[in-house]
């Protein structure tokens, strides 16, 4: 198992809201990491260098269009 793959794919279905995908490829990390599998820096590196910079708007798009809407702001 590719651990940089797996957590791509994770964030991938936590972003189009696919909860059983995200919730499958952590169970694949976690099983792989309490295995003794190395943690999968390199896509953690790449989106907090923004080279993924669509994926946090879209994994927080639901939260901000809630506090928009408790803040009463029009969405």
């Amino acid at each position: 198992m590719d651990p940089n793959t797996t957590l791509r794919q994770m964030l991938e279905h936590m972003a189009e809201g696919e909860r059983d995908g995200a919730l499958d490829a952590l169970d694949c990390l976690r099983d792989w990491l309490l295995g003794g599998g190395f943690l999968p820096e390199q896509t953690a590196q790449d989106v907090a260098d923004g080279l993924e910079a669509d994926l946090i708007p879209r994994l927080t798009r639901g939260v901000r269009a809630r506090i928009d809407e408790i803040d009463g702001c029009p969405a």
